[in-house]
């Protein structure tokens, strides 16, 4: 009998954690932008962490910023009142969203998403229109792991096992393609047609879709599914827990949508302590323009403390002093055209993303609508850790997403070793 396992895993099960063992090597320590396993081994993490080490591992900035608030204020009861600290990052957030007026703090991006959902109930209660709870996302989507947050995300394996809510949740075709994203805008005009639009509070989209892949939602179709919404009433959120601050070339992905709402995570404290946020529009809190009217009668002890809170505005003036931002945008650019060959196996399909959130969808070489194997998969993954690179799938696609500190050699040695991996399997 195996030996019992007393911490449990995240999106995982035995079965898989068996398998995870043999795909993935230990990790014992991290520097840079390099893990370093149990028996020596230097790999380069081309998933920056879960894609949140944005500023690569072992960053003295943010650690002496952790330390100095540990040491300064420990903790501050955020039910009644709130630290400094917290108050410069919140100001820091809104400068860059720019058409937010406020800001709550969690300590996931589950949190932050749950925050966003129930915020819009609020509202619609507070303006007289408690019938309008339902959400609109989409059929591919990811956007948590709570109850609410995973009944919104569209993904088939936790429907079967979460019941969703009875708010009215309804997810129309993920925008895969050019007939999938003008079916999906079919489906979009049907649930807000007549009086059935006035039961929506909220559409929720990712602007890339990580979990499903790596999808870029097409512009036109975000402009166009964002001005439906609007003109049925619904709250619009822009779920940017993975793509926010930086990680595709701009500081939100969404910045061109008229949002009422954005979430961010990851990134937030690139992976030194629990951060996330939620940035709201000031009608979302005063649907009467009288003051902030919602109550907020949820959140978490550890919401917003300080030392998270230091890591999050040290990790922003790094962001800005390096110019990460642009740097994602253009190395993501040139890694997308080191790339460009693995066109040519059989097993890529596309080069997807944006920035340096990029995916190669892998799919049967014999049946090329369908995706490739777990079996094949795990050869791939196990034979780039033997190269020196670490990558976790999302999907069917290899997930490229690395620190936005990466050096170009190390972006075009990462390129390199993909290819040579991928070639060997088509052979």
């Amino acid at each position: 009998m195996g030996k019992t396992r007393k911490v449990i895993s995240p999106w995982t099960s035995e079965r898989r954690l068996t398998r995870q063992a043999r795909v993935y090597p230990a990790i014992k320590s991290a520097a840079g932008n390099s893990l370093i396993t149990e028996d020596g081994q230097t790999l380069l993490d081309g998933s920056a962490g879960l894609w949140n080490a944005n500023l690569g591992h072992g960053q003295p900035r943010v650690i002496e910023a952790v330390s100095q608030a540990l040491g300064h204020l420990t903790y501050v009861n955020n039910v009644e009142g709130q630290s400094d600290i917290s108050v410069r990052l919140a100001d820091r957030l809104l400068e860059l969203a720019g058409s937010k007026a406020h800001v709550m703090f969690q300590s996931s991006g589950t949190a932050a998403v749950e925050a966003a959902l129930l915020l819009v109930q609020r509202h619609f209660q507070l303006r007289g229109e408690p019938s309008r709870t339902g959400i609109i996302a989409l059929d591919r989507s990811y956007h948590g792991s709570s109850l609410l947050a995973s009944s919104v995300s569209g993904i088939a394996a936790d429907q079967r096992w979460i019941r969703p809510s009875d708010l009215g949740i309804e997810h129309i075709p993920t925008p895969d393609g050019e007939d999938a994203a003008r079916e999906s805008l079919v489906v979009l005009r049907s649930l807000l047609s007549g009086e059935r639009a006035s039961k929506f509070a909220c559409f929720i989209f990712e602007p890339v879709m990580g979990v499903a892949g790596m999808i870029e939602l097409p512009e036109w179709w975000v402009a166009e599914a964002v001005t439906l919404a609007k003109s049925a009433g619904l709250k619009i959120i822009a779920d940017e827990v993975a793509t926010g601050l930086g990680r595709t070339g701009s500081w939100f992905a969404s910045e061109k949508v008229p949002t009422d709402i954005i979430t961010v995570g990851k990134g937030l404290s690139a992976g030194y302590v629990p951060l996330a946020a939620t940035l709201v529009s000031r009608e979302i809190l005063s649907p009467h323009g009288t003051g902030e009217d919602v109550e907020v009668r949820f959140g978490s002890t550890m919401d917003g403390c300080p030392a998270a809170c230091a890591a999050g505005l040290a990790v922003l003036e790094l962001i800005h002093e390096r110019d990460l931002v642009t740097r994602a945008r253009d190395l993501g650019q040139m890694m997308r055209e080191k790339l460009r060959p693995a066109l040519a196996l059989r097993i890529v399909k596309e080069i997807r993303g944006r920035g340096l959130m990029i995916g190669l969808p892998l799919v049967n070489p014999a049946h090329p609508d369908a995706p490739l194997p777990d079996a094949s998969i795990d050869r791939i993954h196990t034979a780039l850790a033997h190269a020196g690179v670490v990558l976790y799938p999302a999907s069917s696609t290899l997930a490229i997403v690395p620190p936005l500190t990466i050096s170009d050699q190390e972006a075009s040695e990462l390129c390199s070793v993909i290819i040579q991996v991928l070639s060997r399997e088509c052979g």
